[in-house]
Order: structure tokens, then C-alpha cells, then sequence
């Protein structure tokens, strides 16, 4: 499915890009191991990930710890698709 920016927006689209490219670098070690996780273990990554943000001090920090809060909420998505 290709996505526009005009039906999104540049900047909706660029982090969606980042999220997914996360995705790409880090399935090569956690492959699809998410799908093993009780959905409310991921919810309570979310949390945990939701919390780091709240308490650092650091751009990167942050951007890492919602790059990582979207991607488990993905993966509660898909846990939730294939039921």
C-alpha cells in the first residue's frame, strides 16, 4: 500500500517511516517474539516504555521510548487482528 503525504502529512509519514525502520533493525535479534507475549505484558511495556519518557532528560531517550511505546502498541494490534 503506498501512502502519500498529502493524505497523511510529511511529518505523520516520516515517523511512521522511523518507527518501522526500529522495527526492521530490531526484528533481526527479537524476530517475532511479541507474538508469544500475553497482550497485557505488552500493554505493561507500553507503560513502562510511556514512564522513561516522562522521566528523561534526553531527546534521544524520549524518542526512543515512543518509538518503542507505538511499535508494542502495534504488536497488541496485531495480537488483537489475529483473534
Amino acid at each position: 500500500m503506498e501512502i502519500k503525504e498529502t493524505e497523511v502529512g510529511l511529518d505523520y509519514l516520516e515517523a511512521l517511516r522511523k518507527v518501522i525502520l526500529i522495527r526492521k533493525q530490531r526484528r533481526k535479534f527479537y524476530s517475532d517474539s511479541f507474538l508469544d507475549d500475553d497482550i497485557y505484558t505488552l500493554i505493561c511495556f507500553v507503560e513502562g516504555k510511556l514512564n522513561r519518557f516522562k522521566i528523561s532528560n534526553n531527546f534521544e531517550n524520549k524518542e526512543d521510548s515512543i518509538i518503542d511505546a507505538i511499535n508494542y502498541l502495534i504488536f497488541i494490534l496485531c495480537d488483537l487482528n489475529k483473534k
